[in-house]
């Protein structure tokens, strides 16, 4: 594939994935008013870690790239939750910080969210649920396997996203 068919595919995406968001804020700001209000929490997260490898970049045993290193991971975040009649949803994201002491050059941010919501339509009969998830991965299960912090190529970013619309009808009492 061409870098060209790369960005415009890239970019079509990013388009739809913008006309999908604003199209469910415009139907979740058109339903009645008449539902009963919600309640919202939101809690701020903070974590962090200083750890000392020997081996940073997992190398084998007497290789010459065995390499010692402090990495400070820093991991500001939010949690939300929203609960109402007609409407939930959760978010949870975190934007992890790896800051290395002598690999400045690997310093990186990633990012790691969370959400799930369902939304009730139409009364007692529409509804649709959606999720967006992003987060790490190794790459290859024969590569080297390694956490956030090693450095060892072999991390990538995966996105998810899924949306279900459904219908579900009770009949009598």
């Amino acid at each position: 594939m061409s870098p060209t068919n790369h960005t415009k595919n890239s970019c079509d995406y990013r388009a739809l994935l913008l006309l999908a968001t604003y199209s469910a804020t415009a139907l979740l700001l058109s339903l009645p008013s008449d539902s009963d209000a919600g309640d919202l929490v939101i809690s701020p997260i903070m974590s962090t870690r200083l750890i000392f490898t020997d081996n940073v970049r997992l190398a084998p045993d007497g290789s010459p790239n065995k390499e010692a290193d402090f990495v400070t991971r820093l991991v500001p975040g939010v949690y939300g939750k929203y609960t109402s009649r007609r409407f939930n949803g959760e978010v949870n994201y975190r934007l992890i910080n790896i800051i290395y002491a002598n690999l400045s050059e690997r310093n990186r941010t990633l990012h790691n969210l969370n959400t799930r919501g369902t939304g009730e339509i139409f009364e007692d009969f529409f509804f649709v649920d959606g999720a967006v998830r992003m987060r790490q991965i190794n790459r290859s299960l024969l590569g080297r396997q390694g956490d956030d912090v090693n450095v060892t190529g072999n991390l990538a970013n995966i996105r998810q996203y899924s949306l279900s619309p459904y219908v579900r009808k009770r009949f009598g009492g």
